[in-house]
């Protein structure tokens, strides 16, 4: 029997979940913006999926990063995470909207990762999660200009109507210009 999703949940593997909710954590902890808000809903509908391992990583994460006004948000996001069953069916129900803000909130913590393994990570999935990656709210091309901001993609490279910066600098390697013409050129838009 094939099993019928709707088109608002989002099948993962457990190692995808673990690093989405993990990276996006890590972007919106001490932030007083929508992506605070939004990965608040997203782990309050799908936190459960976390593997009991990245629960009690995220939780004692929390613990040492968070302060600021929303602290005892956190601090109770953590207690949860800390004593919640995980739920093994690895899919996304967080609607579309939160899922978006979950996605870019862990995109904008991975870019600013030494990790090599983080572009490769995100053209697959470019692959894997096009419904959020290549969406009408172009996901991919804030994504984008995000890459051309951090000074991640050569000053030759064409930037085809992506938003530039002033006092761009030629980045360290390449290893982001294939994403960034990913998401530049919208290729998986569907």
């Amino acid at each position: 029997m094939t099993m019928v999703l709707e088109p608002s949940r989002l099948p993962m593997s457990q190692t995808d979940i673990d690093h989405l909710f993990t990276s996006a954590v890590g972007y919106a902890v001490n932030r007083g913006t929508y992506a605070t808000e939004g990965v608040f809903d997203a782990l309050d509908v799908d936190g459960r999926l976390l593997s009991p391992d990245a629960a009690r990583n995220l939780a004692a994460f929390i613990d040492d990063a968070a302060m600021g006004v929303n602290r005892p948000r956190w601090m109770a996001l953590a207690r949860r995470l800390e004593t919640g069953e995980h739920d093994p069916s690895c899919v996304l129900s967080v609607n579309a909207i939160d899922r978006r803000i979950l996605f870019f909130s862990a995109f904008r913590y991975d870019i600013e990762s030494d990790d090599p393994s983080m572009p490769l990570l995100w053209e697959r999935w470019c692959h894997d999660y096009p419904r959020v990656v290549y969406g009408r709210d172009r996901w991919n091309l804030l994504s984008a200009r995000d890459l051309v901001w951090a000074n991640l993609i050569p000053l030759d490279e064409p930037l085809d109507g992506i938003q530039s910066v002033g006092g761009r600098v030629e980045p360290v390697d390449g290893r982001w210009v294939r994403l960034f013409r990913m998401l530049r050129d919208g290729r998986g838009d569907e």
